[in-house]
């Protein structure tokens, strides 16, 4: 499926990157739970042995996160940390941001004191918004991420075996397409694609 493979070196290869350095067992948390880099770092999580709370802005995506290997699936809400609490459920060192907005707060939350917070997108087009006793009084530490400054570094043979590895997720990795464009309709497609929240992927295809 060219679709599916034009996500790996992309979504993939940036989950690959953002589950470095964490251990079989440990926890981590995610959001957004069902966008591309998201559901990545489910799967990968799950066949690396690590546990995942992946945080949703809605139910839709719910099951479909189960199937890929999430332990935890839970709508992002106000007082999220406590919920973790009641479940039983560690602090995790490491979180994972692609939201922005509110839900960079919600997630630094859900971490331990002195976890670190990695930003790799914002997906609801909002600056990040964290209150500073998050990161003064909790410690929490805050770490870009962007793909093109690993790829330039990078070898050949390094991506290659990062690629392989995603490839053997499976095909339940295939991307949600919401809508397929011709390259005369770019317009339409990029508004669409500039949508908030939109969960899936808008393609151009031969005409």
């Amino acid at each position: 499926d060219p679709v599916r493979r034009s996500t790996l070196r992309i979504e993939g290869l940036s989950a690959s990157l953002l589950l470095e350095g964490l251990v079989a067992g440990e926890w981590f948390v995610h959001s957004p739970g069902g966008g591309s880099v998201g559901r990545y770092l489910t799967a990968l999580g799950r066949a690396r042995d690590l546990h995942s709370i992946a945080l949703v802005g809605s139910r839709d995506p719910i099951a479909d996160l189960w199937g890929l290997g999430a332990d935890h699936v839970l709508i992002r809400e106000p007082g999220i940390a406590t919920r973790l609490s009641e479940l039983g459920l560690p602090n995790p060192r490491i979180g994972f941001d692609g939201s922005g907005g509110l839900v960079s707060e919600m997630l630094a939350s859900c971490l331990e004191v002195g976890g670190r917070l990695l930003i790799y997108g914002a997906a609801t087009r909002a600056p990040l918004q964290l209150a500073a006793g998050q990161v003064v009084f909790r410690q929490l530490q805050l770490e870009g991420f962007w793909l093109h400054a690993w790829s330039r570094g990078a070898t050949r043979e390094e991506q290659q075996r990062r690629i392989d590895e995603l490839s053997s997720l499976g095909a339940n990795m295939g991307e949600y397409v919401v809508e397929r464009f011709g390259l005369d309709d770019w317009a339409e497609a990029l508004r669409l694609a500039e949508t908030p929240n939109l969960r899936g992927r808008v393609v151009f295809v031969p005409t």
